[in-house]
């Protein structure tokens, strides 16, 4: 019977710290203005989707959390993350497209260039026969 007991205060212990884990989450996401998903939430906290949904006092922070957040608009950091990498990738391949016209053009006056002194040799060639 004692081996029992340790077990099932064991277990309580262990409930309440994911208990507390969760909630503690739960309010650290209210704080920073993340969005409350119960995905998000298995993310940070690396509890199962069925905890948040079977354990009670879980479930009710998160409905409560879920309700102060209602008619707010949210954008993932993933997303943020993503369009400032795109957006300074832009900018990399602008100063290419800027160098590589720069150097077209350089070209092009070289080629006329080129082009000219061609055409003043063969005049030289022509009047010398």
């Amino acid at each position: 019977m004692e081996k029992f007991d340790k077990m099932v205060a064991t277990n309580k212990a262990k409930s309440l710290e994911k208990i507390e884990k969760a909630q503690k989450t739960i309010s650290i996401m209210l704080q920073e203005n993340v969005q409350i998903s119960v995905g998000e939430l298995v993310k940070q906290t690396g509890l199962s989707r069925a905890f948040f949904y079977k354990n009670k006092e879980v479930s009710k922070a998160l409905e409560q959390a879920k309700d102060l957040q209602k008619g707010k608009t949210y954008t993932r950091v993933q997303k943020v993350i993503l369009d400032k990498a795109m957006d300074k990738q832009v900018q990399i391949l602008q100063r290419q497209i800027d160098k590589l016209k720069n150097d077209n053009g350089n070209l092009s006056k070289k080629n006329q260039e080129l082009q000219k002194a061609l055409n003043k040799k063969d005049l030289n060639y022509i009047k010398n026969l």
